[in-house]
């Protein structure tokens, strides 16, 4: 909330409007809300934002890009090495998780990315931009892995890291049009076999 010793800023509106649409969503996000929170004018917001559509795509997009630089840092190669596939899968599991607490907001943040196009060019190429960072880091941790002899190298690291971040996009879809309830645990064990099953082949 801005007081008088915090003065509005492009950063702090959208932090306030991530929180405003972790809780209500797209559909019931109002500006009047917004400005109510902030304890400012909507003519003051619009001083930082062209649009409630350009509010609402840059806040997702600086949420998606804090979101990616967390799972980046946790992406690094460790400089122990996997003793075995299931050490690495678990660590993969661990860089990729949701927290429980955090998943409807951030499967909401997938979908945007994924409907990015219907942003602007500017935004839509920041979008994917970020999507690339991840995968290339996933990928370099598949390339480590096969390194160490811990992964095959008969699947292309790329195509695995692609499955990977696939498969989030995948449970973010189903929650989003409401589909059968998917079990994430269910469909990380299949992927723990299935790496088991590439690391011996």
């Amino acid at each position: 909330m801005v007081t008088a010793r915090t003065s509005l800023s492009r950063e702090l509106i959208l932090d306030e409007t991530a929180l405003i649409l972790m809780k209500e969503g797209v559909a019931n996000f109002r500006l009047k809300d917004l400005a109510e929170q902030l304890q400012v004018t909507i003519p003051n917001i619009y001083r930082y934002f062209n649009s409630r559509e350009d509010l609402i795509a840059s806040t997702f997009l600086n949420a998606y890009q804090k979101r990616a630089n967390e799972e980046l840092a946790r992406m690094r190669i460790p400089e122990k090495p996997w003793k075995d596939p299931a050490e690495f899968f678990r660590f993969v599991r661990e860089v990729v998780k949701d927290e429980e607490e955090d998943k409807e907001w951030l499967r909401m943040l997938r979908i945007q990315a994924l409907s990015a196009t219907s942003f602007d060019d500017e935004t839509s190429g920041q979008m994917r931009q970020i999507g690339r960072q991840l995968q290339d880091a996933l990928t370099s941790l598949f390339r480590a892995a096969q390194h160490q002899g811990v992964v095959s190298e008969a699947i292309k690291a790329e195509s695995l890291s692609f499955i990977v971040l696939s498969t989030r996009i995948g449970f973010s879809l189903v929650d989003a049009l409401e589909g059968q309830p998917v079990d994430d645990n269910e469909i990380w064990g299949v992927y723990q076999a299935a790496f088991e099953l590439l690391a011996k082949s």
